[in-house]
């Protein structure tokens, strides 16, 4: 499924960094009502156990490998965790985080989760989580924060279903960046 209203800002002064913003508003053609469905949420625990809408988010993994005098690849790679950059609603929880980061204090887990509707009932698509994670640096841009988190450890569960809603099983990744060892399932 794409996700609607997709676009991609640069965030604000010398950042060269860009990140994916979800828009979820939804129109209802019939009623001209507009409502606002929550697609994307975040858990941070423990500063916010409940979760909240996330706006944004970029990270990706990478493998450095060293080349060989032939051209030929050598086994000895490590796989690396980019800082986890998320965008959410500025809020009571804002300082609490900011000093996550001042105080290097860890948080155990980051939860990302994407929702869809199937068979008339809100449900879980897509689980991300990030354990073990710092907080790198903390942006307040007006009624937004952005953070980057440092993860140490990150497991994605997806949901999959027929066009008739039943449940077709789950595809699942697992990496560690201080083991290395990574799984699929």
């Amino acid at each position: 499924m794409a996700v609607s209203d997709h676009r991609t800002i640069r965030l604000p002064g010398r950042s060269t960094v860009f990140v994916p913003v979800i828009g979820t508003k939804k129109n209802n053609e019939l009623s001209g009502i507009s409502k606002a469905t929550r697609e994307w949420t975040v858990t941070i625990d423990p500063a916010i156990p409940d979760s909240t809408e996330l706006y944004g988010f970029s990270y990706n993994t990478t493998r450095e490998t060293v080349g060989h005098a032939v051209n030929q690849l050598i086994a000895n790679a490590a796989t690396r965790l980019s800082d986890l950059i998320i965008i959410i609603q500025n809020a009571t929880y804002s300082p609490v985080l900011e000093q996550y980061m001042n105080d290097g204090t860890m948080i155990p887990m980051i939860t990302i989760q994407r929702w869809g509707w199937i068979n008339s009932a809100l449900t879980e698509l897509d689980k991300r989580e990030f354990g073990v994670c710092y907080v790198t640096q903390f942006r307040q841009i007006l009624d937004y924060l952005v953070l980057f988190i440092r993860p140490i450890q990150r497991d994605e569960k997806i949901l999959i279903f027929g066009q008739n809603g039943e449940s077709k099983g789950q595809a699942v990744s697992s990496i560690s960046a201080t083991t290395g060892i990574s799984s699929v399932g």
